[in-house]
């Protein structure tokens, strides 16, 4: 009986925790990439998972998250990329993957990338869409703490917003 009890309390902790693990390529030579960015289009994966949906975790309402955060922080936001003033398409990418491991417990991962179009130094006349900017989030949680995700695609904004701001003082 104690061995049950013991394995209980373990998987109600499981299902009511989460680990995160975080992986970044913010440096002084990305965050370079982000200087005279004058706006922003977002982007994010098509959710398809059901019980994400029902918890109220769309790609809309991601995508509003992020774009309300950006223009919190002074950061210019367009709805389509033929909008921007400046070259270089520059877009805020979010990649969402959940893995339903069992009724009780997501796996995810979370990735924001900035891209924008670049030239590679020994091709000079080459202009191709990169990312110059990424973090990453991987993690468990538990379906009923499910909506805490929006809080952690909330933190990798931050991030981002910080590394922009970072190199353009002026906001």
């Amino acid at each position: 009986m104690k061995l049950i009890m013991q394995f209980a309390f373990l998987f109600i902790l499981l299902i009511n925790s989460s680990v995160v693990v975080l992986a970044q390529t913010d440096n002084e030579s990305s965050r370079a990439t982000l200087r005279g960015i004058k706006s922003i289009y977002v982007n994010v994966s098509t959710i398809e998972d059901k019980k994400l949906i029902e918890n109220g975790i769309t790609s809309q309402q991601i995508i509003t998250d992020i774009e309300l955060k950006l223009r919190m922080a002074g950061i210019n936001v367009v709805e389509t990329l033929n909008e921007q003033t400046n070259d270089g398409e520059p877009n805020l990418h979010l990649e969402i993957i959940i893995l339903e491991q069992n009724d009780y417990i997501f796996v995810y991962s979370l990735s924001l990338e900035f891209l924008q179009l670049v030239t590679p130094v020994r091709k000079g006349k080459i202009i191709a869409m990169g990312t110059t900017w990424k973090n990453d989030l991987v993690g468990y949680i538990g379906v009923q703490n499910s909506s805490k995700i929006r809080d952690y695609v909330k933190d990798l904004v931050d991030s981002f917003i910080n590394s922009y701001l970072a190199v353009n003082k002026n906001k």
